[in-house]
């Protein structure tokens, strides 16, 4: 079977041999005649190499000489790049032995001596191929060969044009997701469609909306082919919402962290292009589990699906897309196809053929006008006239599809182009690839051939991802700060081309010997790791992606030819001194492995381009001689935290163990270095800030610490910032350590650091001086987009960055001794006359979208400026226009702050902490009308919310008062807060009041409404949740003097949550029962007034046997209560049970009812002696005993619990008896036991770890 892909490896191959010929073999003696006859074999090859990839399709004579030409190519390669690897290994010698440069003369000139003999060798091969190429009648080329045109740089994020033609189905799937019943928890819609009929992109647009994210608190974007089990799309939903890789957890702790990210929140799951569900039966228990993790109404998942069979299983009424209309089709190719929207009539003439061969998919559209895309007439003919690709108009709308994705790869413009596309197959569907990264593995490959025009391969690489991405062969991109792109995916189908194209040399599951795999060259990360022994010419295989525990050191030199080696994510824990021998590897990935340490023959691989190891949290040092990797291009060695509010950066990127790691000797001799993100200042020479200085070429992003041992201006000059215009993020850190007498240079260190004007990200961390330098200023820092300062703690004044025109994020942290923000902040100048020294009215921080103040303990004012003086004595002036952008003010830390500007016209988030007056809080909402959150904590003066406020910020959603120990009370304007959706009050002691509503105001929109800790409430208003349609969460918790309740709350079908505790003199409690809360899910309740007897209580459970969606029930009784509610033992759909200080001696034996139960605790039940489950039990995983003093033993019936997997025992301090050793090992499923403070059973669990199989097992005495 012909190779679609060998053409292009030909090509490269042997462009790849006539650069190598004329920059590496010059200084070959005797071989010049040699060297010109290769190039000119290769020349004439190079002719034929079109003839023959189209003519291998039908002669396997053909077939067979390309296969040879590749073979020789690539054994010549192989050579040229070990004279190469020869030569730098020279190079390095020399020097660092300057004068020892005639050492190894003989053993050099030996080695010259056998590269010219296997020159030789090769040019024999090639002049014998060249020959039979005549001999089998190939045709050269004629005409010159497709060129790369240059690529507009608007068109860089062309994926996000308009979607066509999907306006109909986003409208529905909005309605019913914004619009279900009130008593649906979770809503599942499912999207089934062809392959490219846009079923991801209808998916993505409904995730991003901006009425979606208001409706949804939480969205999770999954991607996983098949549904096997449940823990796994539980464990990745955990992962996306806390944005952290998990250890290893048992289902339980998965869930309960879920629990604690999603509890009381509406979310939106997607689960896109979902193949399989097996057995059908797992989507039930899945969804049964969602619903047990968040009770609120209104949660909803949408899922993307080829099959008929999946949708019908996850939902009885599939969305189906249909596909799109002619118009529409030609609608989005010309979206692609014309850069400047302008369309010819002769051009148009040909729309017919377009949209004829898209079979209404959006996707062949896109592809087409890529595919078209700044070609000539004659091109847009030769393309749709006919081809055998793209004819029979018979076929079905996938395999069309298919067709025009196969022309497209046919008609990239240059064979390296697609290599870099067949390379996509190495990854797994769905893979989120990294842009840098892709472009370096490219390189490495050697795909990347730099030219006259752009000489460096990173920015020939750049180009090529932008074509693919401009072909519609690259979607779903993402966006850093600064709209660069960093990561993009490819459609499934995309993929399957690429797999197809690169299938015969790559190893996958079907490669099962023989031929196949004696071809292979890449092994991917989804080739078979257990097979990896099966290659049987494991020389030919030039890329190796392995996880794995363990690489041998024969199976490593076994692959003697790698060229990129990616062990990240593997469990290696360390790497054999024998790589060092792999002189032809060029990127080399141990990122996210637990690798301890590197050995020092890394650093004899002088090919080395890029060299990776990321979030290795073991590894504490690098090679000291890595500046003898003069190849080396790019170095990745950080660790990256989850960014923090409260983070030393708040942008949570540091090096390896930054307070021990030193930087490796020399890293100035590394001249190609252009990612270097992390530097560190040493005193030792080699290790001085001077290393920089040599890095001309560094570009992205840089973090410079240990700036305390740079000793002046001038040494800090030598990094030369000023003359690096690629580097657009930078952080500069001190480390302060030194003796309070000790004189502090870090004004003049910092005035040394001047950057380039093109600079975007600036961040200095603990700096000393007391004022900041000149260069911050919109002259010099013309193009800066985000800043921050911390830990300035000697600066009394804050630079003037009110003309910075393009700064959209400012963070001021730290500066200790400020005491007034004024003019000077604003850049705002006056002259001797009092007259501003621009006429026109003035414009402060024109773009700020976010500005942050945190931790300045000294701050009392901050001064805004609303009028420039004129001078001439009358009551004009100049206007000043502050902030006319910013979105989100956060104040944090500033206790003695008393006065803030009002000038705030959009604002819409506001978060105010740890100020001690409330006038910085009235006067910054004295103006506001835009307010959509509004967060207040520990303003300890506030005692009320201005009127004035909420009334005009009818918009506001969400409102938090904590820790205000004065507040007492809301304004009546509260009630105009129609769009109000949460209301949280906690730990406010004083809050005493309500106000009652009046007249049609009322708060319609209110989701959720939470107090805690309010000891001064003694009553909740009757009106003040009666007019809540969709109130869906209410807890009240530890108001200690709340006396009253408005009972209609019991009577509210929307509720899905209710917290009612710790209130011990509330006496209103319902007495009709809970039958009317339909849509309940989740109750904690109790205990009340002491008036409140068991009788009463236990009349509140009447009819809780009729709420089908009850699922977590938490009850708090009394220490006398001798029993539980009977109703209880009928909830047998109850998943989660927590009983509270019951005054029960044993649990009942009708609590086996509870078949659904999957986690039960018991806490403070002081008289409770015995726990038995005589009942099976059989979904029990989980449970929890603590503070139960009189507990004397857990019975044998505890083996009734077949599913327990996870048990706690803390503070029972009689406790002194467990199962029998023959009922503990036939708890199978126990996976987590934990035994805290039960000094009785010290010397039963001596023996019980040999008595269980559980591999986490903790006792604390």
């Amino acid at each position: 079977m012909a190779d679609p892909v060998i053409g292009a490896t030909v090509h490269v191959f042997l462009e790849k041999l006539l650069s190598l010929t004329i920059e590496e073999v010059k200084c070959l003696r005797n071989c010049n005649k040699d060297v010109d006859m290769l190039t000119q074999n290769v020349s004439m090859i190079q002719a034929f190499i079109h003839d023959a990839e189209r003519r291998q399709v039908e002669d396997q004579a053909v077939e067979q000489w390309l296969k040879r030409l590749e073979r020789v190519a690539e054994d010549a390669e192989n050579v040229f790049d070990e004279f190469l690897y020869e030569s730098r290994r020279r190079e390095v010698k020399i020097r660092n032995n300057p004068m020892r440069k005639v050492s190894g003369l003989f053993s050099h000139t030996a080695f010259k001596s056998k590269m010219s003999r296997k020159i030789k060798n090769i040019n024999e091969e090639l002049s014998a191929i060249n020959q039979l190429a005549n001999t089998l009648s190939l045709q050269p080329l004629k005409g010159p060969s497709r060129q790369i045109l240059p690529i507009r740089e608007t068109d860089s994020v062309v994926v996000a044009s308009d979607v066509v033609g999907r306006d109909k189905d986003v409208a529905e799937i909005k309605e019913k997701m914004l619009n279900m019943r009130v008593d649906v928890v979770m809503c599942t819609i499912p999207i089934v469609g062809l392959g490219g009929s846009g079923k991801t992109t209808v998916a993505k647009i409904i995730f991003n909306d901006e009425e979606i994210k208001q409706h949804f608190e939480k969205r999770v974007w999954l991607c996983l082919p098949e549904m096997l089990e449940t823990k796994s799309f539980l464990e990745l939903m955990l992962e996306s919402l806390t944005e952290r890789k998990l250890e290893v957890q048992s289902r339980d702790i998965i869930v309960k962290k879920l629990q604690d990210e999603l509890g009381g929140k509406k979310y939106l799951l997607v689960l896109d292009d979902l193949w399989h569900v097996d057995p059908p039966t797992l989507w039930h228990d899945f969804v049964d589990t969602l619903r047990g993790i968040n009770t609120f109404r209104g949660n909803c998942i949408l899922v993307t699906t080829r099959r008929d069979q999946v949708a019908s299983s996850v939902a009885a009424d599939p969305h189906k897309l249909k596909k799109l209309t002619d118009d529409h089709c030609w609608s989005i190719f010309k979206q692609r196809a014309f850069v400047d929207g302008e369309v010819t009539e002769e051009l148009v003439s040909m729309g017919n053929r377009i949209v004829e061969m898209c079979k209404g998919l959006p996707l062949a559209a896109s592809v087409l006008g890529g595919l078209l895309r700044n070609k000539e007439k004659h091109e847009w003919q030769t393309i749709l006239g006919g081809n055998s690709l793209v004819a029979g108009g018979g076929d079905s709308g996938e395999n069309n599809l298919k067709k025009i994705l196969e022309f497209s790869y046919v008609y990239l413009p240059s064979p390296h182009l697609k290599k870099c596309f067949a390379y996509f197959a190495m990854f797994p569907k769905d893979f989120e690839f990294e842009k840098d990264q892709l472009i370096q593995l490219w390189m490495a490959e050697g795909y990347l051939r730099p030219c006259q025009k752009t000489t460096l391969m990173e920015d020939v690489g750049n180009k090529f991802f932008q074509i693919l991405l401009q072909n519609s062969l690259l979607q779903d991109v993402k966006l850093d700060e600064h709209n660069n792109i960093t990561h993009c995916k490819m459609h499934d189908l995309v993929h399957d081309l690429a797999g197809d194209i690169l299938k015969s040399k790559l190893f996958d599951e079907k490669s099962d010997g023989g031929e196949n795999l004696s071809q292979v060259q890449y092994f991917g990360w989804n080739s078979p790791r257990d097979k990896i022994d099966k290659i049987n010419k494991p020389g030919h295989l030039c890329t190796l992606f392995l996880r794995s525990n363990h690489i041998s050191e024969d199976t490593l030199l076994s692959f003697q030819f790698l060229r990129v080696l990616n062990l990240s994510r593997s469990a290696i824990k360390e790497i054999s001194t024998s790589i060092g021998k792999l002189i032809h590897l060029r990127y080399l990935d141990l990122s996210n492995t637990m690798i301890k340490a590197l050995p020092n023959s890394i650093c004899k691989l002088y090919n080395m381009q890029t060299f990776r190891v990321n979030n290795c949290f073991s590894l504490k040092v690098l090679p000291d001689e890595m500046g003898n990797m003069i190849s080396l291009r790019h170095i990745y060695y950080k660790s990256k935290y989850k960014p923090n509010y409260h983070h030393p950066t708040g942008w949570g990127e540091w090096c390896i163990d930054n307070y021990l790691f030193h930087m490796p000797l020399k890293m100035g001799q590394l001249t190609c270095l252009q990612t270097l993100q992390f530097f560190k200042v040493g005193l030792e020479k080699g290790r001085r800030i001077e290393e920089l200085g040599f890095l001309k070429n560094l570009r992205g992003e840089l973090t410079i610490n240990g700036l305390q041992l740079v000793h002046n201006r001038e040494e800090a000059g030598r990094a030369y910032l000023q003359e690096k215009p690629n580097i657009y993020k930078l952080a500069f850190l001190w480390s302060h350590d030194e003796p309070e007498d000790c004189q502090i240079n870090d004004e003049d260190v910092l005035d040394g650091l001047q950057p380039h004007p093109n600079l975007k990200t600036l961040a200095v961390m603990d700096y000393l001086g007391t004022r900041f330098p000149s260069w911050f200023s919109e002259e010099l820092l013309p193009h800066l987009v985000m800043l921050k300062l911390s830990g300035c703690g000697n600066c009394k004044e804050i630079p003037s960055l009110g003309q910075l025109k393009v700064l959209r994020h400012l963070e001021l942290v730290g500066f200790h001794t400020l005491e007034c923000i004024g003019p000077p902040f604003y850049g705002v100048e006056v002259n001797n006359n009092g007259a501003s020294s621009n006429n026109a009215n003035i414009q402060v921080f024109p773009l700020l979208r976010k500005l942050v103040l945190e931790d300045m303990p000294s701050l009392t004012e901050w001064k805004g400026v609303e009028l420039m003086p004129t001078g001439s004595g009358g009551r004009g002036g100049v206007g000043v226009r502050m902030f006319p952008e910013l979105e989100m003010l956060c104040i944090s830390k500033c206790p003695l702050l008393k006065s803030t500007p009002n000038q705030f016209e959009i604002l819409r988030e506001l978060r105010i902490e740890g100020v001690n007056n409330e006038m910085p809080l009235l006067n910054l909402c004295s103006n506001l009308t835009s307010l959509i959150e509004l967060f207040v904590n520990n303003v300890k003066e506030l005692t009320c919310l201005p009127h004035e406020m909420l009334h005009n910020n009818f918009s506001l959603q969400h409102l938090w008062v904590l820790n205000c120990g004065e507040f007492r009370e809301f304004p009546q304007s509260l009630y105009s807060l129609r769009s109000l959706k949460s209301l949280i009050i906690k730990d406010c002691t004083n809050f005493s009041s309500i106000p009652v509503p009046s007249g049609q105001n009322h708060l319609t929109s209110l989701q959720s409404f939470q107090l805690y800790n309010c000891d001064g409430l003694t009553s909740l208003p009757s009106g003040l949740l009666e007019h809540c349609p969709s109130l869906e969460s209410l807890a009240v918790y530890n108001c200690n003097n709340l006396v009253s309740f408005p009972l209609h709350v019991w009577e509210m079908p929307s509720l899905s949550a209710i917290a009612i505790s710790e209130c011990p003199k509330l006496n209103s409690v319902p007495t009709g029962g809970l039958c009317c809360l339909t849509g309940l899910r989740a109750l904690s309740i109790g205990p009340f007034s002491e008036l409140v007897d068991f009788g009463a209580f236990q009349l509140i459970f009447n009819g809780i046997q009729q709420l089908s969606s009850l699922r977590t029930l938490w009850m708090y009784g009394r220490a006398h209560w001798d029993s539980l509610p009977y109703q209880l033992m009928q909830l047998s759909a109850l998943t989660e049970l927590g009983m509270v200080e019951f005054g029960i001696e044993v649990l009942p034996h009708s609590l086996g009812n509870l078949t659904s139960l999957g986690k039960l605790t018991l806490v403070r039940c002081k008289l409770l002696k015995h726990v038995d489950f005589l009942d099976a039990m059989p979904k029990l995983r989980h449970l929890e005993i603590r503070d139960c003093p009189l507990l004397e033993a857990l019975l044998d019936g505890l083996v009734n619990l077949v599913s327990l997997e996870e048990l706690i025992l803390r503070n029972c301090e009689k406790l002194q008896h467990l199962p029998s050793r023959d009922s503990i090992q036939r708890l199978t499923k126990l996976r987590h036991l934990e035994i805290h403070n039960c000094p009785q059973l010290e010397e039963s669990c001596t023996n019980l770890t040999s008595q269980i199989t559980a591999p986490i097992f903790q006792f604390f005495h």
